[in-house]
């Protein structure tokens, strides 16, 4: 793996850090939180629970969707970016590990 490459990947980790991390209660993005909670609500328990997670509940699980929108502008679907994917959520797992989040 190159080094620009894990430090691409650090850079879009970090960005999904200040994501999840503006999207907790009194910070820049909670309303956006909430919209979201409204949006997804109705929905059955199950399905409410199991979206909250990727969306902005579980810094590890934002990596699947942020991950993918911050950089899909840059990058072709292929391998290699699944692979880059794995790194970022890999990052984000380190980072919530240390930071005693959920």
């Amino acid at each position: 793996m190159h080094s620009e490459t894990f430090y691409y990947a650090l850079i879009t980790s970090m960005k999904i850090v200040f994501f999840w991390g503006s999207m907790n209660e009194g910070m820049l993005l909670f309303p956006m939180r909430r919209l979201i909670d409204w949006m997804i609500e109705p929905l059955p328990p199950k399905m409410f629970l199991w979206l909250r997670k990727p969306l902005y509940s579980c810094l590890f699980c934002t990596s699947s969707v942020y991950g993918f929108l911050f950089t899909m502008k840059t990058a072709s679907f292929s391998w290699e970016y699944l692979n880059f994917l794995f790194l970022v959520a890999g990052i984000n797992y380190v980072l919530q590990s240390l930071l005693g989040t959920e």
